[in-house]
């Protein structure tokens, strides 16, 4: 459940994502912004959010119906805060940042050995 007051969950770590996460009041927890930690470990961008499709899906099933929903996107604009730091298309520099997450996932058991392979006509 979002909350604007994460002291008082009884967690020892709490996720805060979005207008909630920028709102919220840390209390007495550390914050780590995800996003900047990485950049700074790694000097490479931080992809909060990706579609992965199982394999053997049918991308050209699923690709018309993610496409619709980022152009929707789109058309709204930063309505979530990111003050347009968001975006809709990986560039090189982002597939680098990606393919490194997955070689430290890798590394921690968290991933299988093969890396993920991107669409092309996205």
């Amino acid at each position: 459940m979002p909350t604007l007051r994460p002291d008082e969950l009884p967690h020892d770590v709490v996720l805060l994502i979005g207008d909630i996460g920028l709102a919220a009041s840390p209390g007495r927890r550390e914050v780590i912004d995800l996003g900047r930690a990485w950049c700074e470990w790694q000097r490479l961008p931080f992809v909060f959010a990706v579609w992965l499709l199982r394999p053997g899906v049918d991308a050209g099933r699923i690709l018309p119906v993610l496409r619709a929903a980022r152009d929707e996107g789109r058309r709204h604009g930063a309505v979530d805060g990111t003050r347009d730091a968001a975006h809709y298309e990986l560039d090189e520099q982002d597939r680098a940042g990606l393919q490194r997450f997955w070689a430290e996932c890798r590394a921690h058991g968290l991933a299988e050995e093969e890396d993920p392979r991107f669409v092309s006509d996205w």
